[in-house]
């Protein structure tokens, strides 16, 4: 399975708000990052700190993914979950997270996986840095790499 946050990682880090309403930009590769995921049989879900009706409407309503956790006030417990209803281990789960709240989660899991524009400080629990920065084609380039695998 894969898992990632939303903001920094799916999206810009940026916060564009317009009278209380968040505004977020997706970038299109990531979406047939999701669909390469569902081709080769790869659970796919987002674990958000942040309670976004944008990321329901993108991730749910136009990219069927079963699996969103938005407001997730504790992703650990939120991740800890996932493993139970999905019957999923810690080493069958790939994390791409981009800052702090996501350290503990990217240490739990058997792939850790951070966008090249993360922190220093954050980079140190990632298996694999990607080429591409937060909102730039991040679970794409993941994707792409995860079907490498399988076809070796």
């Amino acid at each position: 399975m894969v898992l990632t946050d939303c903001d920094g990682v799916l999206c810009p880090r940026t916060l564009t708000m317009c009278e209380g309403h968040d505004i977020k930009s997706f970038n299109a590769l990531d979406g047939i990052g999701k669909y390469k995921l569902d081709a080769l049989g790869i659970e796919y879900g987002i674990i958000s700190g942040r309670a976004s009706q944008t990321v329901l409407i993108r991730q749910q309503t136009e990219l069927a993914v079963r699996c969103i956790h938005i407001g997730a006030r504790d992703k650990v417990q939120t991740y800890e979950s996932i493993l139970t209803e999905y019957g999923f281990r810690p080493e069958e789960i790939c994390y791409i997270g981009d800052d702090e709240p996501d350290t503990e989660l990217l240490a739990r899991v058997g792939f850790a996986v951070t966008p090249a524009d993360t922190t220093t400080e954050v980079r140190s629990y990632a298996d694999y840095v990607t080429i591409a920065k937060g909102g730039e084609g991040v679970l794409r380039e993941v994707a792409d790499l995860i079907q490498q695998v399988h076809e070796t």
